[in-house]
């Protein structure tokens, strides 16, 4: 648990559910930090105890559960997944993402990389995001998660415009066919959680939700700014992985 404000930061880690409910303060932002998935018992008390219904702890619980935003007058809640290469394989770890007024949770498996900077940002009070709230918290959450898809489209397309270039010189590299496969597997991995993101980001600003204010949305536009150049990079790598594979059929 780490909670906030502009004056202090205070970090608490603890298996007790109880002990956290205990140093939770109210007149602070509080991130909640719940790693360890595979416990339904802990992660269906605390949706619970936090106003969540069985199909929304479902959707936390469940590795396969597709991207998707759902936002009401009392929480947002995002189900996401982290991409990343290991080993020059791409995987992806399912995370959930769930604001309520001064409180943000991540129900996660392990320790997200991607979030390794916001924790820095907030112990050094980087861009004085202490003097923010949850939903400031979890733009800053996005646009990490957003970044990193960039990152690795931006990789893609690196990859792609060799492939490229292997074709057009007519090699007889035999491998050429799987690295297609491979790069076309990477880029579904990213387009089924960056291309739902992109359809249902507007439910975020639901006409009733005051759960962003209006200070925040220019951090939300901006969150949004990149979430279209992701878009942009995906229909560039989409085009290319088509154009390839119409060159390696010319070519055998």
């Amino acid at each position: 648990l780490i909670s906030y404000d502009k004056e202090s930061m205070t970090e608490l880690q603890s298996d007790s559910y109880a002990e956290i409910l205990l140093a939770m303060q109210p007149s602070k932002t509080n991130w909640l930090i719940v790693k360890g998935l595979t416990n339904a018992e802990a992660i269906s008390h605390i949706g619970h105890n936090v106003g969540l219904g069985r199909l929304e702890i479902q959707d936390i619980l469940n590795p396969n559960h597709p991207a998707k935003i759902e936002s009401s007058p009392n929480h947002i809640l995002i189900v996401l997944n982290e991409c990343y290469l290991e080993e020059e394989v791409m995987k992806q770890e399912h995370f959930t993402l769930l604001m309520k007024q001064d409180l943000l949770i991540t129900f996660q498996e392990t320790e997200l990389h991607l979030f390794k900077n916001v924790k820095e940002a907030i112990n050094e009070n980087k861009a004085q995001i202490r003097e923010k709230n949850s939903d400031y918290l979890l733009s800053v959450l996005l646009n990490n998660t957003i970044g990193n898809y960039i990152t690795l489209l931006l990789q893609l397309e690196d990859t792609l415009g060799e492939l490229e270039d292997t074709l057009l010189e007519q090699t007889e590299d035999k491998n050429i066919r799987t690295q297609i496969q491979k790069t076309r597997k990477e880029y579904r991995m990213i387009k089924q959680t960056v291309g739902i993101l992109n359809e249902e980001y507007n439910q975020l600003f639901i006409p009733d939700n005051a759960l962003i204010s209006a200070a925040t949305k220019s951090a939300f536009s901006d969150v949004k700014d990149h979430l279209k150049y992701a878009i942009q990079l995906l229909e560039s790598c989409r085009e290319t992985l088509s154009s390839l594979s119409d060159l390696y059929v010319s070519n055998n």
